[in-house]
């Protein structure tokens, strides 16, 4: 799927681009927990950048 298949709003383009690239990072056996990981940053700075789009009571 990409962004302009989307159909909602509720992330900017860019933060849903960011996560979709996340979400495709390939784990391997070195590090298996790779992709969580990217998700994981991802989203620390989407809170970071926009933190009116995450409630308080999500904080991480």
């Amino acid at each position: 799927m990409t962004t302009n298949e989307l159909t909602h709003a509720l992330l900017p383009a860019e933060a849903i681009a960011r996560l979709q690239r996340a979400a495709r990072v390939e784990p391997s056996a070195a590090h298996p927990d790779k992709r969580l990981r990217a998700i994981d940053a991802v989203t620390v700075g989407l809170r970071r950048e926009l933190p009116s789009l995450f409630r308080e009571d999500d904080a991480a």
